[in-house]
């Protein structure tokens, strides 16, 4: 059935801190990251991830695949491509 954008996005919500606090934790990727090759290229690199979350209508269909189906309007997926600063919600 259907279910409450709230009760969705509160569970995405914790999804996202959940993987976040995981990501922070995990010692094998902390030492790849810190790797002397990777800190010489990149100085100061981090590993970090940024989410967005959607609700509602999207492009459906196998990825590479010509069978889609659209959204109601061409100009959602024009507003869910360019990358949101850190903490920003639209």
């Amino acid at each position: 059935g259907a279910h409450p954008v709230s009760s969705v996005a509160g569970s995405a919500l914790r999804s996202y801190v959940r993987i976040i606090l995981e990501i922070s934790r995990c010692k094998k990727l902390e030492r790849w990251a810190n790797r002397t090759e990777i800190q010489n290229r990149i100085p100061g690199f981090q590993v970090r991830l940024g989410f967005g979350l959607h609700f509602g209508w999207a492009i459906e269909g196998a990825i590479g695949s010509t069978h889609k189906v659209p959204p109601p309007s061409p100009e959602l997926a024009r507003h869910l491509t360019p990358p949101a600063t850190p903490g920003q919600i639209d």
